[in-house]
Parts: C-alpha cells; structure tokens; sequence
C-alpha cells in the first residue's frame, strides 16, 4: 500500500496546486482533498491508538493530529471557495505559513517521530516500534495463524498510515507556494522520506526474511533450494533420507547433496508462513509416519521422512507435516538464523503443534545449485 501511494505522489502534477490562493483553481485541487477527508477520521482514529500505545512523545501526536485536521478543514475551505466564500479558507493558508506553528514544523516534528531522530520516541521511532510489536507475535511458536505474511502485511497497513500523513503534508505545503520549482523540490523530498521509511523498515525485518526479500517493496524467487545448518553446531545440516531425519556432517552436503537440500512449497503465499517443505530428493514434502508395530509387537514413535515408508518399520500411517518458519534477528557466522517448529496436519487446516526440530537452524545457499540439474 505505501508502495502506492509513493507512485501515485511521484505521478502528481503539482502545478494545479501551486498558487491556489492567487489563481483560484480550486476545481483539481478541491477533489483531491475532498477525497483525502474522507479517510481522515479513520486515519486519525488509527493513527492516536498507534502512537499512543507506542508512547509516543506529545509533540508528535500534535503534528499528526494538525496534519489530520488541516487536511479535512482544507477540503471544506476549498469547498465554500468555489462558492466565493473565502474567509476559512484564507484563515487556514495564514495558519499553514506560520514559522512557529505551521505546516513545515509540524513535518518536522512528525518525521523526528516517525523515525526517532534526535532520540524522539525512545530513539526507535515509528518503524521501531512497529517491529517490536509485530515480531513479538511472529515468534509465538505455538501460534500458527501469525506468520511472517502477517508481520509483512501488518508492518507496511501501519507504515502506510505514515505515508498518508507524509502525502498530506506535501499538498498543504504545496498550497502555501507560489513557485513551481519549490513545490517540485517538497514533492521529490516527500518522496525520499517515504524511501527512508521504506528502508528503515526493511533493515528493522529480521536477517532471513531480508534473504527472501531484496528490497521492501520485493519478493525472491519462490522456488529456491536452502540448507539449514544446525546453529550451536554447524559442523551438521539437516538431512532426509528413507529412513530418518538425522543430522550429516555438513562437510557431506557440500555441492550436489539432494539429501540436505529443501525449498518451501509456498503455494499462493509470498513468503513461507505456515508451509511444506520438500526435500531435493525427489522433491518429495516431509512427511509424519507411525508405526503401530515395530520388531515384534513394540510401539513405536514419530519419524519424518520424504522419500517412502522406511523399510524398517511395521505397519504404518502417514501424516501431513506443516512447518511454522520463524526468522529470528540472530545469526551465526553471518548466517541468519531461523525456527522450524513443526506441526501435524495439512496447511490451512487443523494445526497440533509437535516438538520434533526444535533447534535454531542457520539458513544458508552457499554451494547450493539453483537450476535443476539432475533428476533424483
């Protein structure tokens, strides 16, 4: 959504806008703003829960609530313009230029917020405070209907609030100028603050979601190969083969190693959620299976698998494995690490929540061929 708007900002003839008060062209500007007041009540409703709960130093709430307000007084004044009835509307541009209180301080004030300059809002800003919230319920393990699609999707609809104040404050301070040129210099600084944010935020995901994003606004590839080096320990990778999951020396998983190669089986989704994962070997998906007799009537336990019913045990069941896939904000040897928390049932379905690969993995390509190479 903020991606959007940049467009739609970067796009903006400016020169209708300019020198409003003089020329009295209120037909352009007057529907824009009248569309933008229609989003103000619950911009502003938004906007005071998320700065509030974020403890969010008065001083920025003001500017944010002045940027709300002047947007939606403009689209009234601009509205009893066009009737000849200018008195609010001069009142407000008076109001917009003032050099201790007008629009260019209360920008000031809200960008200091939004991004924590000067040590304002405990030094994080609004794109820190949004990472917090939202990677405090991405690593809750045993809740599978947040993943790292809701983190994303959350932290651009609450970025995006941002982008919209930001947007308003361009076109208020476009009004109040009677040069082209300035204008133009305020629309292309709106939209490097806008980047800024964009930035800010992606350098705040953690370090695997950034592996699968180039940028804030981009999503990798889907279909892409990984291994996953055991963190504590990367002398060992995880490994599939027809009998058990079991931990190889990693040394054995260098170039061509089917056995310790996996890629997320994302269906519609962006990024791997709540998703099956697929071994290179055969790209079959890691499977449950139990055995209800094992060597003489003994009974058995869990095994994961990807290539068949191992041999070794009796009668069996097989069941769905979904993998909740957490990106933490460690890494190992410049190695980002991940979660695997692995849960019994189909995606989309029924989730029970089941303790098999509980260690933190470290998330890695190095070595590991992208293109199909051999058929196994």
């Amino acid at each position: 959504m903020s991606a959007k708007i940049a467009e739609g900002i970067a796009k903006l003839a400016v020169g209708p806008l300019v020198g409003i008060m003089k020329k009295q062209m209120f037909g352009e500007p007057a529907d824009k703003f009248a569309e933008l007041a229609r989003d103000q009540k619950t911009l502003g409703e938004e906007l005071k829960v998320l700065l509030i709960q974020q403890h969010y130093e008065k001083l920025t709430w003001d500017a944010a609530n002045m940027i709300t307000f002047w947007t939606k007084w403009m689209a009234e004044c601009l509205e009893k313009a066009k009737k000849g009835e200018d008195q609010d509307f001069q009142e407000l541009m008076t109001t917009l230029r003032s050099s201790s209180s007008g629009i260019h301080p209360q920008l000031h004030s809200l960008w200091a917020g939004l991004t924590g300059e000067n040590g304002l809002c405990n030094g994080i800003g609004l794109v820190g405070s949004i990472h917090e919230e939202l990677f405090a319920k991405l690593k809750k393990e045993d809740d599978p209907n947040y993943t790292v699609n809701n983190y994303v999707q959350d932290y651009d609809y609450r970025l995006t609030r941002a982008v919209i104040l930001l947007q308003n404050a361009l076109l208020l301070s476009i009004l109040i100028t009677n040069d082209i040129d300035e204008a133009k210099k305020r629309q292309q600084e709106c939209l490097t603050r806008i980047e800024t944010l964009q930035t800010k935020a992606y350098n705040s995901f953690p370090p695997a979601l950034r592996l699968l994003k180039a940028g804030y606004n981009v999503v990798n590839p889907t279909y892409h190969w990984w291994r996953f080096l055991q963190a504590d320990d990367r002398r060992y990778c995880l490994y599939f083969s027809k009998r058990n999951s079991i931990r190889l020396p990693s040394d054995n998983g260098r170039g061509p190693c089917p056995e310790t190669e996996f890629r997320f089986d994302l269906g519609s989704d962006p990024l791997p959620g709540m998703v099956t994962i697929r071994s290179r070997l055969g790209d079959r998906p890691i499977l449950h299976y139990t055995s209800t007799v094992i060597f003489g009537g003994t009974s058995s336990g869990l095994a994961l698998h990807t290539s068949g019913p191992p041999s070794f045990l009796g009668s069996l069941s097989e069941r769905a494995v979904t993998f909740k896939w957490i990106p933490l904000m460690e890494t190992a040897d410049n190695m980002p690490l991940v979660l695997l928390i692995t849960y019994e049932g189909e995606k989309g379905g029924q989730y029970k929540k089941e303790n098999w690969l509980s260690t933190k993995w470290a998330m890695n390509d190095t070595g590991v061929w992208q293109s199909d190479y051999l058929q196994w």
